[in-house]
């Protein structure tokens, strides 16, 4: 039985509307990426997740809709999705998102000077305390052999 032509309407808006999470989705991963340095394999990482986050999204979504039956129009609904939310909302979601995330990440940057350098004086003051110490053993060996000479 096939389905009528508001039911295909409405898995149609639907997969849409998962391609624009999924655009979402991206844009908070180049958001994180525009304030966090990657190296490549972290970079690759971070996309190899988010195929299978959205691999798994767009199945949820078409069993939820659709009852798993695989159709190209759901297809073509999430490209189609995909396509206009990039070229409508995409600038000023990134925007957005860098604004929200650096509320979150500056005061973690601000607190990982903090930490830096107080572990650089850390650092500093057990330097000086082991030269010290070497000092004072090596006089007191100096004075034990002193002591045993004399």
């Amino acid at each position: 039985m096939g389905l009528s032509m508001s039911g295909q309407a409405i898995i149609f808006l639907a997969s849409a509307l998962g391609g624009a999470v999924l655009g979402i989705l991206f844009d908070a991963l180049r958001a994180i990426r525009k304030l966090v340095r990657h190296k490549t394999a972290a970079t690759a990482a971070e996309d190899a997740l988010f195929w299978i986050v959205a691999t798994l999204l767009m199945f949820w979504l078409l069993m939820q809709i659709n009852d798993g039956a695989f159709r190209f129009y759901p297809l073509l609904g999430a490209v189609l999705g995909v396509v206009l939310y990039v070229m409508t909302l995409s600038k000023l979601v990134i925007k957005m998102l860098v604004a929200a995330l650096c509320v979150i990440f500056l005061p973690v940057k601000k607190a990982k000077m903090g930490l830096k350098w107080g572990l650089k004086c850390v650092k500093i003051k057990v330097t000086i305390l082991r030269r010290h110490m070497k000092r004072r053993r090596a006089n007191a060996e100096a004075d034990e052999k002193d002591g045993h000479a004399n």
